[in-house]
């Protein structure tokens, strides 16, 4: 008997939240030798502790094995962008805010909204962090968890450029025309007036929906500047 990953969530508790679950091919039936494949990146520290919690799993579900990879890099993409391709992606795997949307819209990740809360139970998760790994309005994932961001500036740049230094309650469109103001002051090659890399290009993307005008109030707004 074959079952797929929706079967398989209907009938247990759900393995290695903060993974998407895939959307593609079927899995051997839970109650007889299960296997369900995961992949991640990150440090052999995480790749451990990842495996330590799948073990954990296992222990408590008879019959069900989790075979986990763990790469680093650009290796990662490259090899999930080749399975997904294929046909043949992983049963839960390791996105990102920026890439579980494209992931989702692409047929690869499985919604999980029916699951919740009768089989997920997210609600200690927060409302904020489910938003991460909402998709027009569906649920693909759950959020491994979050990073602290700050913004740090250099006071000097600003007095030199005759720039008043920016405050708490900078909007991220305010932002991005400080930093070009920063850009052009700086006058020389090679020197921008501020970061553009992870997490903040994302952001700066979404500038153009109002809804993302937000205020930097819980943030230390500070720009880096050189």
């Amino acid at each position: 008997m074959q079952v797929n990953r929706r079967s398989f969530l209907m009938g247990s508790a759900g393995v290695a939240a903060g993974l998407a679950f895939g959307a593609g091919s079927s899995v051997p039936a839970f109650a007889e030798d299960a296997k369900l494949r995961a992949m991640w990146w990150g440090s052999n520290d995480r790749a451990k502790r990842t495996l330590d919690v799948a073990k954990l799993y296992e222990s408590k579900n008879a019959g069900v094995s989790i075979v986990g990879e763990s790469l680093s890099g650009d290796g990662y993409w490259t090899k999930l962008s080749t399975q997904m391709a294929g046909r043949a992606i992983a049963d839960v795997f390791q996105l990102e805010p920026g890439t579980i949307s494209d992931y989702s819209k692409r047929g690869a990740c499985l919604a999980l909204d029916e699951f919740v809360p009768s089989t997920l139970k997210v609600d200690s998760f927060g409302k904020d962090m489910l938003k991460l790994t909402t998709v027009d309005g569906k649920l693909y994932g759950v959020g491994l968890g979050l990073n602290s961001f700050a913004l740090f500036f250099d006071q000097t740049a600003f007095e030199k450029a005759g720039i008043p230094v920016p405050t708490a309650d900078l909007t991220w469109d305010e932002y991005a025309k400080l930093a070009v103001e920063l850009t052009k002051a700086g006058g020389k090659d090679n020197y921008w007036g501020g970061p553009y890399g992870g997490a903040l290009r994302l952001r700066l993307r979404r500038l153009a929906a109002p809804a993302r005008q937000k205020p930097l109030c819980r943030w230390q707004a500070r720009l880096q500047c050189g």
